[in-house]
């Protein structure tokens, strides 16, 4: 598994590997399992409105992999849980491309058995 950059920070020095690339085309190629890896990573290093978008993501990817084992209750919950997340975090990331594609992805999944679509690159700065 090849990481493009993330930002974790430490002391003075912000160290670059980028879990979310990573994840997102982890994500176009329907492996939701690592998306969901690649996600956690920078979720347990957020907090606010990043933190709710992140698990957003990572849930949607936990609905591609109930949804590519034909478990639909379990799919179910977690598309109802990524809803409330996303919602969560609205205010401070509707503008953003992220929360746009997620949001998408969501409601073009909302069909059972349907596997969610990519989701469009982008980042976690509220402002964009």
């Amino acid at each position: 598994m090849i990481y493009i950059h993330i930002k974790i920070q430490s002391n003075d020095t912000m160290l670059q590997i980028d879990y979310l690339d990573q994840g997102l085309l982890h994500f176009a190629e329907q492996n939701y399992f690592c998306a969901h890896e690649d996600w956690e990573t920078l979720w347990l290093k957020t907090t606010g409105a990043e933190k709710m978008l992140l698990q957003a993501m990572i849930l949607l990817a936990g609905v591609g992999v109930h949804r590519q084992k034909n478990r639909s209750a379990p799919a179910r919950r977690l598309h109802d849980l990524a809803r409330t997340r996303l919602l969560q975090c609205k205010d401070d990331y509707s503008d953003n491309p992220l929360w746009i594609s997620a949001w998408e992805v969501l409601t073009a999944s909302e069909p059972e058995g349907i596997l969610p679509p990519p989701l469009q690159s982008g980042n976690l700065d509220p402002r964009l």
